[in-house]
């Protein structure tokens, strides 16, 4: 089960599966400037695992298309741990 850490964050925190690097890199670049500590994974099954192994993010930005895990499927784990 996800859950959220109990300690404040000095920044907002946004995890982002997207395989690839240049859009990764712009993704990560725009998201920095704009305050946000950006966790990049390379697909949504590693996304949806960096999600477990910490405080969840304040937001999560996903495409339908990322490999080895869509989207949907991200989503839809997400809210499976949720119950």
């Amino acid at each position: 089960m996800y859950q959220p850490s109990s300690a404040p964050r000095q920044e907002p925190e946004t995890t982002t599966p997207e395989p690839n690097k240049s859009l990764a890199d712009l993704l990560e670049l725009i998201l920095t400037d704009e305050g946000y500590r950006v966790v990049l994974a390379g697909n949504g099954r590693q996304g949806l695992e960096r999600l477990a192994d910490g405080p969840l993010p304040d937001q999560v930005i996903c495409d339908y298309m990322t490999p080895v895990l869509n989207g949907a499927g991200l989503i839809l784990a997400m809210q499976a741990n949720e119950a």
